[in-house]
């Protein structure tokens, strides 16, 4: 149960879904293979920095090591081993590179979520909209007319959370568990179950996309789909699991 309880915090470091029409639209010039090639190199760097990060403080701090490592890498927990000195400078380093960390993460995360929340207040405005680009120019120009009062709303609201939640460990945990479980496999699934089944196409087109070679295909993905939908729907009954049983 320890394990599974540290998947989703794990899970959470690896979630980008939300960044990825806005990376697609700097991304010039555009192609699928240089998507992939971005989404691959990120994961890569993140894999590598993660495994760095945690390989080394566990050598450096053995069993000791906090949940919160930040705790770990203060100038008090970093003096018995490189000098007070030094632990003072590489605490101020750490932590001011913890600070740029999310920045840029606060705000990379900005634009989906104020997309989404448009999206949310006016439905009906942008349903009426229709889809494709008539859709995109409502939503543009609700955003520019709300652009300040959506902005400084969320600023508030996260600045008010990180006041209110003391403890790091237990927010990363419930986003894991409840957001990135379903944003990593719950969704993905799904649409993959709806592409599979050429729910995207109309008509004899939808039909013919799936005879012959295609069907095969499609009921591989279709096995995947279900796969990745199980593991999430898993993942996600853990987390409520472990708050009960907490």
């Amino acid at each position: 149960m320890g394990m599974a309880g540290v998947v989703p915090i794990i899970l959470n470091c690896y979630v980008g879904h939300q960044s990825i029409h806005g990376i697609m639209a700097m991304l010039k010039p555009y192609s699928v293979s240089e998507m992939k090639a971005v989404c691959g190199g990120s994961l890569a760097m993140g894999c590598v920095i993660f495994l760095v990060l945690g390989l080394g403080s566990v050598a450096a701090f053995g069993a000791g090591v906090d949940a919160n490592i930040l705790n770990n890498l203060s100038a008090t927990g970093m003096a018995p081993l490189i000098g007070s000195q030094l632990a003072s400078v590489m605490s101020v380093i750490v932590r001011g590179g913890f600070l740029v960390s999310l920045l840029g993460s606060f705000a990379l995360l900005m634009f989906p979520l104020r997309t989404c929340l448009i999206e949310l207040l006016w439905n009906k405005q942008l349903s009426a909209a229709g889809s494709g680009p008539a859709k995109a120019a409502v939503t543009a120009e609700l955003e520019s007319k709300h652009y300040t009062v959506l902005t400084y709303g969320i600023l508030a609201s996260t600045v008010a959370t990180a006041v209110l939640v003391p403890d790091i460990w237990a927010a990363l945990s419930i986003v894991g568990d409840l957001a990135s479980t379903v944003q990593a496999f719950v969704v993905p699934a799904l649409i993959g179950l709806a592409l599979a089944a050429g729910k995207h196409l109309q008509g004899a087109k939808g039909a013919a996309a799936l005879d012959g070679s295609s069907s095969s295909n499609a009921g591989m993905q279709k096995l995947m789909s279900v796969i990745v939908l199980a593991m999430g729907v898993t993942l996600f009954g853990n987390g409520i699991l472990q708050r009960v049983l907490a």
